[in-house]
C-alpha cells in the first residue's frame, strides 16, 4: 500500500540561498524609492531658496557610451549673494548622467547660450548657507516615473519572495514537526485538516491582492497631487508618470471586485463528520457558509486529480469524479440566515490517498456550485483522503 510522503524540514542552507536571491531586488528597490524620497525632500526644501542672478561660465554636454549613450549637463557658475561672490556648480536635483528624456541636452543648450551671448542666468541660493545653490530646482518626472518602476517591480518582487520565503520556511517546518508528532496520521499535517474545518482554496487572493494595492498606491502616492500641479503648470514631461497611478487605480477596482466576491459567497468552510476522507470508504461532512443562497439545488463534485511536473511542464490528470445534486430543501439553514450544504461521497477503494507519491502528486477537491447563475455560488476545497490504516 503506497504510503504518503513525510515533508522534509527545510534546510538553513535553502533557505539563505532565497533569501540572498531576493536580496539584490529589495535593494535596487530601496535604493531607488530613496532616490525618490530625496529628489522630492529636496525639491520642497529648494522651494524657500532665493532667486540669485548667475553668470555662466561652463557650460559642456558629457556623453558616456555604454548599452546606450548616456547624457549629463555639466555647468560652473558665479552669483553673489550677501555682499560676497559664490561659485556654484550643481545643475538639477538628479545626479550623474542618463538618457531618461531629453533634460540634458534643453539644459545644456539653454546654458551654453547664455555662456555664449554673457547675459545672466539665474540660479536658487540657499539662504541659510549662500555657498549651496541649483540652476534647476524642478522635479524632473521622466525621472521619478523611471524610478518609481524600479521600486514597484524590483522592489514588490523582492519583498514578495523575501516574504515568501519566511513564511513559507515556518510553515513547512511546522508540517515537518506535525509530521514527525503525528507519524502515519497525515490528515494531522496540517492544521485546518487536523481541526476537520477545512478553508475554501483562495481564501487569502483578497489579502494577497490588498496587500499588493497597498504597497503600489504608497509608493505611487505623491504623484497623485504633484501630477496635476505640474500639468497645470505646462510641465507635460509629468505625462511620464501618468501610468504608475493609473495601475495604482486599477488595483483598487480590482481589490473592490474581490472583495464584493469574497461577500457574495460569505464566510465558508468545509467542517468534517470524520478526521479524514477513508479510501474504501466514504468523505463526509457539510459546507457552511454564512450567507442563504437562493437557488432550487446545488452541484456538488468530489474530484481526484494527478499532477505530474516534468521540468518547466506541469500535467494535471483527472484519475477520478463523482458528483452529486443537494436539493436546497436538504440544505439547512444556520446562523443568521446562513446555508449549510450535507456532503456524503463514497470513496471508490482503487483510489490513490492525498499527497506526494514517486510518478506525481495527489489531490482531492470538493467543490459547491448554485445551479442558478444568477446565484453566483461557487467554492472549492483540498480534502485528506487516505487509506483506512495510512
Amino acid at each position: 500500500m503506497p504510503k504518503s510522503k513525510k515533508p522534509k524540514p527545510p534546510t538553513a542552507l535553502g533557505f539563505g540561498c532565497a533569501i540572498l536571491f531576493a536580496f539584490p531586488f529589495a535593494a535596487v528597490g530601496l535604493f531607488m524609492g530613496y532616490e525618490v524620497i530625496r529628489n522630492m525632500a529636496e525639491h520642497l526644501a529648494m522651494q524657500r531658496w532665493v532667486q540669485t542672478p548667475a553668470r555662466i561660465t561652463r557650460a559642456d554636454l558629457e556623453t558616456q557610451a555604454g548599452e546606450g549613450l548616456t547624457y549629463n549637463a555639466v555647468a560652473e557658475y558665479q552669483y553673489e549673494f550677501g555682499g560676497q561672490q559664490h561659485h556654484g556648480s550643481r545643475v538639477g536635483l538628479s545626479r550623474g548622467s542618463d538618457n531618461v528624456g531629453n533634460f540634458h541636452q534643453r539644459v545644456h543648450a539653454e546654458l551654453k547660450a547664455h555662456q555664449t551671448n554673457g547675459q545672466p542666468f539665474r540660479c536658487f541660493v540657499n539662504p541659510a548657507q549662500p555657498d549651496q545653490s541649483i540652476l534647476y530646482r524642478d522635479l524632473r518626472w521622466e525621472m521619478i516615473a523611471f524610478y518609481d518602476v524600479f521600486v514597484l517591480t524590483f522592489g514588490g518582487i523582492g519583498v514578495g519572495m523575501f516574504l515568501a520565503c519566511v513564511f513559507g520556511w515556518r510553515r513547512e517546518r511546522r508540517r515537518a514537526a506535525l509530521a514527525v508528532q503525528y507519524p502515519g496520521q497525515p490528515w494531522l499535517w496540517r492544521d485546518d485538516w487536523a481541526a476537520n474545518q477545512i478553508e475554501p482554496t483562495g481564501k487569502f487572493s483578497f489579502a494577497r491582492v490588498a496587500a499588493v494595492t497597498l504597497f503600489w498606491n504608497v509608493a505611487s502616492a505623491p504623484l497623485w497631487w504633484l501630477l496635476p500641479l505640474q500639468i497645470a503648470h505646462g510641465n507635460y514631461s509629468a505625462l511620464w508618470a501618468m501610468p504608475l497611478p493609473a495601475i495604482g487605480a486599477i488595483l483598487i477596482f480590482v481589490s473592490i471586485w474581490i472583495w464584493r466576491c469574497d461577500r457574495r459567497i460569505g464566510c465558508c468552510s468545509f467542517r468534517m463528520t470524520t478526521p479524514q476522507g477513508v479510501i474504501g470508504n466514504e468523505l463526509s461532512g457539510v459546507i457552511e457558509t454564512n450567507r442563504h443562497v437562493e437557488c432550487d439545488q446545488f452541484q456538488v463534485l468530489l474530484i481526484c486529480e494527478k499532477k505530474v511536473s516534468d521540468g518547466e511542464d506541469s500535467t494535471t490528470i483527472e484519475v477520478a469524479r463523482n458528483e452529486q445534486t443537494v436539493l436546497n430543501q436538504q440544505a439547512d439553514t444556520w446562523g443568521d440566515g446562513g446555508t449549510s450544504i450535507p456532503v456524503r461521497f463514497e470513496v471508490p477503494a482503487g483510489c490513490r490517498p492525498t499527497g506526494e507519491a514517486d510518478d506525481g502528486t495527489i489531490q482531492w477537491t470538493l467543490s459547491a456550485t448554485s445551479e442558478d447563475p444568477s446565484a453566483r455560488f461557487k467554492v472549492e476545497f483540498h480534502v485528506p483522503v487516505f487509506h483506512p490504516r495510512e
